[in-house]
């Protein structure tokens, strides 16, 4: 059994996009838009100076301030020392018991537990002052879980 089947059109006009669509024509032997130039090696390393140079001017102006302002050593011993002797005297003896960056490390863990026992003491009031407290809830796990870390 046989049958024959023709569709009709039951609209005799064309049909055209809404106002609000956009057909494109892609032709496949076109080629793609050029990507944008890149910049110069050298004009992305400029990027880096003006930072370099506040940092050098910085370091310039202390260097300036403790020689003119504490010229004997008498003068520096509670007041700003020289950028090297912070370096060498803070840092550089690692694990020097009586000097160094152990002691430092030392006195600064008690402010790190104050910090953070204030950043939970904030966070908690945060969620629980807030109208819903359980959408604030799931606005932190959602922010927590877009971090990279």
């Amino acid at each position: 059994m046989t049958s024959s089947f023709t569709t009709e059109t039951t609209a005799s006009y064309p049909i055209t996009p809404e106002p609000h669509e956009e057909h494109v024509v892609v032709d496949d032997d076109t080629p793609p838009p050029p990507e944008p130039p890149k910049a110069p090696r050298w004009k992305r390393a400029l990027h880096f100076f003006p930072p370099l140079f506040t940092f050098v001017l910085f370091i310039g102006i202390w260097y300036l301030y403790s020689a003119l302002r504490f010229d004997i050593a008498a003068q520096r011993r509670n007041a700003l020392p020289f950028p090297h002797e912070v370096f060498t005297d803070g840092f550089l003896p690692l694990w020097d018991p009586s000097g160094g960056i152990r002691p430092i490390l030392g006195y600064m863990w008690p402010t790190v537990k104050v910090t953070l026992l204030g950043l939970g003491i904030s966070i908690i009031r945060a969620v629980c002052d807030a109208p819903d407290p359980l959408a604030a809830m799931r606005a932190i796990h959602a922010a927590s879980r877009g971090m990279d870390c």
